[in-house]
């Protein structure tokens, strides 16, 4: 195995995050159509304090990958204003983003109840991950000899 020379993200601030932060765990209160407010967040199994990268990862993941890129450059701006580190402002964060792609895929969570491991579709999704893991490693590879 060759060995890959990561910068130290000593400076990256650990902040508390929800973790799955996606639409189906918003509770939103329509009784007024003008002025819909949120009335609850659920599905706290994920929180914890992580590093403020992490939270892309997780729950901002579907504005980050939204085709829409008004939406995302208006989510993003609307962080920024409040003082929230973005991708935009996370240094080295398309390294984070190669590396939480490394780590997700080296063991992907969603397959813990594997019970059949002849399954198409499990294998289907462990030769994705092992092709995402070989790409990542090489992107790794790339970007850490370019800094």
């Amino acid at each position: 195995f060759g060995k890959i020379q990561l910068p130290i993200f000593s400076n990256l601030p650990f902040v508390f995050s929800h973790g799955d932060l996606d639409f189906q765990n918003i509770l939103i209160s329509v009784d007024d159509l003008e002025l819909p407010r949120i009335t609850g967040i659920v599905d706290w199994e994920w929180a914890g304090s992580f590093p403020c990268s992490e939270e892309y990862f997780t729950s901002y993941n579907y504005f980050l990958n939204d085709d829409d890129k008004e939406i995302r450059i208006y989510f993003l701006n609307e962080l920024e204003k409040r003082n929230v580190l973005t991708p935009r402002t996370i240094e080295h964060f398309s390294l984070l983003e190669k590396i939480n792609q490394f780590v997700t895929n080296l063991a992907p969570w969603d397959l813990t109840d594997l019970v059949n491991p002849d399954d198409l579709i499990v294998n289907k999704k462990l030769e994705q991950s092992s092709s995402i893991v070989l790409s990542a490693l090489n992107e790794l590879d790339i970007c850490t000899k370019k800094e």
